[in-house]
């Protein structure tokens, strides 16, 4: 932009070292050009249509009301006086879009004017068009073209329209509806749990297994088991007792540990988890062998650990040949097993007696010493008969450690029986 100039005086009283009155009134005209191109704004003709403005918009105020959105150009920064303005008003109702001139190389920092607003556009006379200051639309309305960042908080009285994703960073303080149907979150959906694993004996260890999966949800979050399993040794443990298996994060890492400390269901999840300590989620039991640090497993005539998750059939079988006894109730067989309470526990048994004297025998099951039912009685016509049996009971148990015995004898003389017995369960 041009600069007032001052006409010099000179040394008074004569002040004959001064500007001469040509060259003092050649600068009052040339100060009344640059007042000019100051001066406060004037109207220039308006625009209804797409077009390039000219030299001839600067300093004006431009009226736009295009009939159809279209482009106005403005001129090339190059073209203009450093600090030229252009006050540009869209009072139209179509999106005018604003654009420079082709080929300038110039940048603008405004891309559109919705309806109702107002920009005062002001270049730097080299490449650049910049916006000076902006007028908000003359209705109650507005549109964003660009991007719109909100520091502080936003209210929203009225309905949020999104035609785009939403990202929440921050969360929702409160639940939102969506089309009238509200979400499920973590406060009011369900806990999902993930119980992919199953628990079993190796070897001499225990190892927790992936089953269906590889997660298990061990105090709230889901944990991966390894590829190759989660493994107990039983070092430490005492012979002949019930342990309680649980998983539970240790220094960062899950593993496996056993406790004689029971169970509870957690309310959060509805998972087993160690009574008094819900960060360890129950995943079996196990027994220890006879001897001090061994499991027990599961062999001939035992079951000896068992899976809370998955659980499947488990069969221990035992078999006597040819025992004698003339006492009734005579115990034949012998199964060890675990069992959960809420699992129907099966009792299986079949074999053949003979006796030295015509009459019957009576073969059962006895459950922790106790008769469970009142047997299968086997009549023998004559001496040397070979009668079979097939005791069978099923029932429901307390949770943890039993022995069952099938039991055989002659209600008169001498029985010579071969019995098998099974126990069927799941875990």
């Amino acid at each position: 932009m041009a600069t007032l100039q001052k006409v010099v005086l000179g040394t008074p009283p004569s002040a004959v070292d001064g500007d001469t009155v040509r060259v003092a009134n050649t600068k009052a005209n040339a100060n009344v050009d640059v007042l000019n191109t100051q001066a406060a704004l004037t109207s220039a003709t308006g625009i209804t249509a797409a077009q390039a403005l000219t030299a001839a918009h600067i300093g004006k105020r431009i009226n736009i009301a295009l009939a159809a959105a279209g482009v106005i150009n403005l001129p090339a920064a190059s073209t203009c006086a450093t600090d030229n303005v252009l006050l540009l008003r869209n009072i139209g109702t179509t999106v005018v879009t604003l654009a420079i001139t082709v080929g300038s190389g110039d940048t603008i920092a405004l891309s559109k004017l919705n309806p109702g607003e107002a920009a005062l556009m002001d270049t730097d006379g080299v490449h650049a068009w910049t916006v000076l200051m902006r007028g908000r639309t003359n209705s109650d309305n507005e549109v964003v073209n660009g991007n719109c960042a909100v520091n502080g908080n936003e209210t929203v009285g009225g309905t949020l329209a999104v035609t785009g994703a939403i990202t929440a960073t921050g969360g929702f303080s409160a639940r939102p509806a969506f089309n009238g149907a509200t979400p499920w979150d973590t406060n009011n959906l369900p806990a999902v749990v993930r119980t992919e694993c199953y628990l079993f004996l190796s070897g001499s260890n225990l190892i927790l297994g992936r089953k269906l999966g590889s997660a298990l949800t061990v105090n709230g979050a889901h944990q991966v088991i390894p590829a190759a399993g989660l493994s107990l040794s039983p070092a430490g443990n005492a012979a002949n007792s019930l342990y309680y298996i649980y998983a539970a994060m240790v220094s960062g890492s899950l593993a496996l540990e056993y406790s004689t400390t029971g169970y509870t269901l957690d309310p959060a999840t509805g998972l087993p988890t160690k009574t008094g300590d819900t960060s360890r989620t129950l995943v079996g039991i196990a027994l220890s062998g006879p001897s001090a640090g061994t499991w027990l497993g599961d062999v001939v005539g035992q079951i000896g650990v068992l899976s809370y998750f998955n659980r499947r059939s488990k069969v221990a079988f035992a078999q006597n040949s040819n025992g004698t006894t003339s006492s009734l109730n005579t115990p034949y067989i012998g199964i060890t097993f675990l069992n959960w309470a809420d699992e129907t526990i099966n009792f299986r048994g079949n074999g053949t007696g003979t006796m030295n004297a015509s009459g019957s025998y009576i073969a059962g099951w006895q459950i922790d010493g106790v008769n469970a039912s009142a047997g299968h009685a086997v009549g023998l016509p004559t001496v040397g008969y070979a009668g079979v049996c097939a005791p069978e009971y099923m029932n429901f148990y307390p949770e943890g450690k039993h022995v069952a015995t099938m039991y055989a004898g002659p209600n008169n003389g001498t029985l010579t029986a071969t019995l098998t017995g099974y126990v069927i369960t799941r875990g």
